[in-house]
């Protein structure tokens, strides 16, 4: 993952994995963060989602080619409302829009995002494409619900 310094990784995991890292988002801001990566679990029944209320900022991340993850975005949305902190901020990303398969448009995960007044950004991992900007929307989200600004 280019965002946290490391080599980009193909193979899934099979633990959840918390990565704490820091992200300058202005010249005189640095966020401390812990990313959680839930992509190894397929089961909602695998994710102990007690942890969810803790979390204050969400990036809701779908596949551009595979149309299932797409149709999963509502599902994370409704587990996040259910467990999540009733501030939590939310980021929806269409990912890997360095592949040529495409199943998913640009336009299906903007309306998707906009329709629930949700920030979009699409982004290719692999490449390192948009993924800070996606982090930084979050960020000053999650910056200003503490400051009381949103």
């Amino acid at each position: 993952m280019s965002l946290l310094g490391y080599s980009f990784e193909t193979k899934i995991g099979v633990r959840l994995d918390i990565t704490p890292f820091a992200l300058e988002i202005t010249d005189r801001h640095v966020v401390d963060l812990e990313l959680v990566d839930t992509a190894c679990m397929e089961r909602e029944g695998d994710l102990n989602l007690s942890f969810f209320r803790d979390i204050t900022g969400f990036l809701v991340v779908f596949d551009v080619s595979n149309d299932e993850s797409f149709k999963d975005l509502e599902k994370w949305l409704e587990l996040i409302g259910r467990n999540g902190s009733l501030v939590a901020c939310k980021v929806i990303v269409g990912n890997k829009v360095d592949l040529k398969e495409r199943k998913v448009s640009y336009e299906a995960g903007y309306k998707f995002a906009s329709d629930r007044k949700l920030p979009y950004f699409e982004t290719s991992a692999k490449e390192g494409t948009n993924v800070k900007a996606a982090f930084e929307k979050l960020c000053k989200d999650v910056l200003d619900i503490e400051k009381g600004n949103l």
